[in-house]
């Protein structure tokens, strides 16, 4: 039996017991190594920090099952799995869970050198390289990216390697509240 979390309402967390299955010919069961929390969407689906009627409230309900980034090792492998063996690290876009299970299609192994807590970072910087190739900058654009937490700075990464020009960041959220510290809006930063 395995547990994964779920956020069962606003601020509100339980575990769900998983009964352990059998394998499909090419399935892989990984016990969980470590896998990444959203400071962006996840803290903002458990602290419900969006507004009645918006496209969140449309897309978030409870249960909901938070995680995409998770790093496990191969525990059991079904009779046709021919790309990983037990012992071997995988990262999945998967749940926060003690185990999971998965097409082998749909496991990535991890390289020896890369640890697990690096390696977690893999979807968020998945995600934004698909956004710096989405903006299709070339070599001397300026580009102004808005916010700096951590997927505002992976995108600057992204776009710094692809020779962009001169590349600024801001953050709404400390700007925001400089500008209340400051006495508003008609404030100077």
């Amino acid at each position: 039996m395995s547990a994964t979390l779920v956020f069962t309402g606003k601020q509100q967390l339980d575990f769900e017991r998983n009964d352990a299955k059998t394998l499909d010919p090419l399935q892989v069961r990984a016990k969980g190594i470590c896998s990444l929390m959203s400071t962006g969407t996840e803290n903002i689906v458990y602290n419900r920090l969006f507004e009645a009627g918006s496209h969140w409230d449309n897309w978030v309900s409870y249960p909901f099952m938070p995680g995409y980034s998770w790093i496990g090792e191969v525990t059991d492998c079904g009779s046709e799995v021919s790309r990983f063996k037990v012992g071997q690290r995988i990262c999945l876009r998967a749940g926060h869970a003690e185990e999971h299970i998965q097409h082998e299609d749909d496991c990535f192994p991890i390289p020896e050198e890369i640890d697990a807590e690096t390696a977690a970072w893999f979807a968020l910087a998945k995600i934004t390289y698909s956004g710096a190739r989405a903006a299709d900058c070339t070599l001397g654009d300026n580009v102004l990216i808005i916010g700096g937490g951590p997927i505002g700075q992976m995108a600057m990464r992204w776009i710094r390697n692809v020779g962009a020009g001169k590349v600024v960041m801001v953050d709404p959220v400390p700007l925001r509240q400089e500008i209340a510290r400051s006495g508003g809006a008609n404030a100077v930063i």
